[in-house]
């Protein structure tokens, strides 16, 4: 798989020697979920990197429409230290219960284990056709990070709503903006919310003061 180098200016990163995380552009071209059939206003695709052996990503990018993925941020430890934590449990955001469509859709955060809440955080959520929790080939290699290595951001736009799906409950996808945060690099993982135009405001991306190009 052939991967572009962060090259620009904004995201000039240290030396190997003070770096805790190798980072890559990938295309994220590897279809995870549409949701073909909700009869939400809006079409969705969830998408993630195809992968070699030792690297890991952040969450799915997420589209309008089902074109091939954009860019996002792969990661792989630069030495010894633990900086990665599985993904072990996932918590329910939003359901399309009521909706009376054929196919279920739900959104989901991921959760990492009880002894690595305090210390690491999980990035990017999760689109599933169906109320189930993702499965393990689902989201293989995804990962949540040391709190040390990230920045709190903001919301970008809102990229998705379920908006004439006729659930229940209101669900919606926002992307993240690192504009403004110099020290940030964005990884494509989007974040979902209970709602509409309720933006969530814990918002992550990466310190590149940890990182380094691999």
């Amino acid at each position: 798989m052939r991967r572009a180098r962060l090259t620009t200016a904004k995201t000039i990163l240290p030396t190997m020697s003070t770096a805790l995380l190798k980072v890559q552009t990938a295309q994220f071209n590897v279809l995870v979920y549409n949701d073909a059939g909700s009869g939400a206003k809006q079409d969705l695709s969830t998408w993630k990197p195809a992968l070699d052996e030792g690297w890991y990503y952040l969450g799915p990018t997420a589209n309008n429409g089902n074109a091939q993925g954009r860019p996002g941020i792969i990661i792989q430890p630069a030495g010894k230290e633990r900086v990665t934590a599985p993904i072990v449990d996932w918590e329910q955001v939003w359901n399309d219960g009521g909706s009376g469509k054929s196919s279920d859709y739900a959104l989901w955060r991921g959760l990492v284990a009880p002894e690595d809440r305090d210390n690491f955080v999980v990035l990017g959520g999760f689109f599933t056709r169906s109320h189930a929790k993702p499965t393990v080939d689902d989201s293989m290699n995804m990962r949540a990070v040391r709190k040390d290595i990230v920045i709190q951001v903001a919301a970008g736009s809102e990229i998705w709503t379920d908006r004439g799906t006729g659930a229940r409950e209101d669900g919606a996808i926002w992307g993240i903006s690192t504009d403004g945060f110099f020290q940030a690099v964005g990884t494509g993982a989007f974040v979902p919310v209970l709602g509409y135009d309720k933006a969530p405001t814990e918002v992550y991306a990466l310190n590149k003061d940890k990182l380094t190009a691999a």
